[in-house]
């Protein structure tokens, strides 16, 4: 799904269908706390969204709860950013179906960006250890 700059996370979100299994956890950003949202999806569908509290939530975490959620959004963010990379500043698609073409390519070309990076690292490695020998 793609949004409109001016919605809301939360609104978004609202607005999907969702197609998520039973008894499956999803981590999200602090925009997408609406606690309607978390009870309906808990108690209809067992699905546990867990989002990131703000400073001033009525529901606070656990302290271990906190670092797994931010851990996770900070990962998230990251390959996002990542990805992101690679998209021009303007992406010119005539229709929706154009778009989304283009935005998956542009992730397989992370995709594989990333592989050709591990394995570089890698076989860098590979190289200096022998050389040590």
């Amino acid at each position: 799904m793609t949004r409109v700059k001016s919605f809301a996370d939360i609104t978004a979100f609202k607005a999907m269908e969702l197609d998520l299994p039973q008894d499956s956890q999803h981590n999200a950003a602090a925009g997408y706390t609406c606690y309607e949202v978390e009870d309906l999806l808990s108690e209809c569908e067992q699905i546990q969204l867990r989002c990131c509290c703000k400073s001033n939530s009525k529901r606070k975490d656990e302290p271990h709860m906190t670092f797994l959620k931010n851990s996770y959004r900070k990962r998230t963010e990251t390959t996002f950013s990542g990805i992101t990379g690679f998209f021009p500043k303007k992406i010119h698609a005539v229709t929706a179906e154009g778009f989304m073409l283009k935005l998956i390519l542009f992730i397989f070309a992370y995709t594989d960006w990333s592989r050709l990076e591990l394995m570089r690292d890698h076989f860098g490695f590979v190289k200096k250890a022998i050389a040590f020998h």
